[in-house]
């Protein structure tokens, strides 16, 4: 078990530009003033250890710098921000009895996690205990809707799929497609969910294969699903499998594109599968790069931890940032911080824009978020397509979504 340390490479100093309602909070006239600790503490249940333990260490870092960012303005109205992290090792048996750790000695209530898998065999501890469960990592069509004790602030990966092969029927007139998935709860649901969408489309499935999503040798079923000689393959792939699973494919002579989610954009697809990932396309939360609440973000990142900010702790950082951010109005507003309250503070916020560009909460416990298309250029992730010219394209109307 670790702690949030804020002397960090000076985390604690560095503050970028918070909303307004951070700083003087003060009951709203009228209400009965609930009474608030000096010290707030969440949970974070992640893999820190095993092989994604570098996705483990960005998601920990968005979170960190995140709490770091309010705690140097005097935290949520002088409530200090403590996050108490457990790791995992993206193992659902491990993930319980971490977030048991959690809440029953630690007494958080709230608590962030990570992957399908491990949230779904934590929502009936989260349940019973009344405690709010959120990601920035899970994202399987099987979470909607799935318990008023959860909320994620990235989109669902249905959206995802669905936003993706609307590219490939456009942009490469697909009409037979593949399926490459993992034999998981994440996995398992983007297979049905692309079973669903594309034959809806005017499409065909060819094949559909699901692999353990731990292992490394994954030869034969990507000769098999190359030798279906689809259009295109949907690779439903999480974690440490996906570089290997590129190569394999691109070695067993599949030259056609590769369609996937936001998890695909791993540091193992540029490690492993290097130039085999060109001609790969995959959907990823719209980021509206070139702005000054990107570059503010980006340079205090780089003094913190000498390093650029991936994708993965954008992600971290936009669910920790909007989450005080909920819990600082309700402050202002005089509300108790119970996991009720705080899931309507979050449905209540609106649209939120993060580093990631701008996001709602949703009843069923999605997030409603603009999609880019990128893709593998020079040995790093680029946009390919931008939210906008998807739109304009007529490849998908994300504002018919915000009605």
């Amino acid at each position: 078990m670790t702690q949030l340390t804020l002397r960090r490479r000076g985390l604690g100093r560095l503050a970028l530009g918070l909303p307004a309602v951070a700083a003087g909070l003060a009951p709203s006239a009228g209400r009965t003033q609930a009474r608030y600790p000096e010290l707030w503490r969440m949970g974070a249940v992640l893999n820190l250890s095993g092989p994604t333990a570098a996705q483990g260490a960005d998601f920990r870092a968005g979170l960190e710098f995140a709490a770091a960012q309010w705690n140097a303005r005097g935290g949520l109205g002088g409530t200090r921000i403590e996050i108490i992290f457990e790791d995992s090792a993206a193992q659902p048996a491990r993930a319980v009895t971490a977030a048991q750790k959690l809440i029953q000695v630690d007494r958080v209530n709230v608590l962030a996690n990570v992957y399908s898998s491990p949230v779904l065999a934590v929502v009936p501890i989260t349940d019973r205990a009344r405690v709010l469960q959120i990601s920035a990592g899970a994202t399987s069509p099987r979470l909607v809707g799935i318990s008023r004790y959860f909320m994620t602030s990235v989109a669902n990966a249905a959206l995802e799929a669905e936003v993706a092969l609307a590219f490939a029927k456009q942009a490469f007139n697909a009409r037979r497609v593949s399926i490459f998935y993992g034999n998981d709860d994440f996995g398992t649901g983007m297979r049905d969910a692309v079973r669903r969408l594309w034959p809806a489309a005017g499409g065909t499935i060819v094949e559909d294969e699901g692999v353990d999503p731990t292992r490394a040798d994954l030869a034969a079923v990507s000769a098999k699903l190359a030798a279906s000689r689809p259009d295109a393959i949907y690779m439903a792939l999480s974690g440490a499998s996906i570089g290997a699973a590129v190569k394999q494919l691109r070695e067993a002579r599949f030259t056609a594109p590769i369609l996937s989610h936001q998890g695909f954009e791993s540091r193992d697809l540029f490690s492993v599968a290097g130039s085999a990932a060109e001609n790969s396309f995959w959907t990823s939360s719209s980021n509206p790069e070139g702005g000054p609440q990107e570059a503010a973000f980006v340079a205090a990142f780089r003094q913190a931890y000498n390093r650029d900010p991936a994708i993965f702790v954008r992600t971290h950082y936009d669910l920790g940032m909007s989450l005080f951010e909920a819990m600082a109005r309700m402050r202002q507003q005089g509300q108790d911080w119970t996991a009720e309250n705080i899931r309507a503070g979050l449905l209540g916020l609106g649209t939120f824009t993060g580093v990631l560009g701008p996001f709602s909460y949703r009843e069923d416990g999605t997030a409603l978020r603009e999609l880019d298309i990128r893709t593998y250029r020079r040995g790093e992730a680029a946009v390919h397509l931008s939210a906008a010219e998807i739109q304009q394209r007529g490849i998908f109307d994300f504002g018919a979504r915000r009605t």
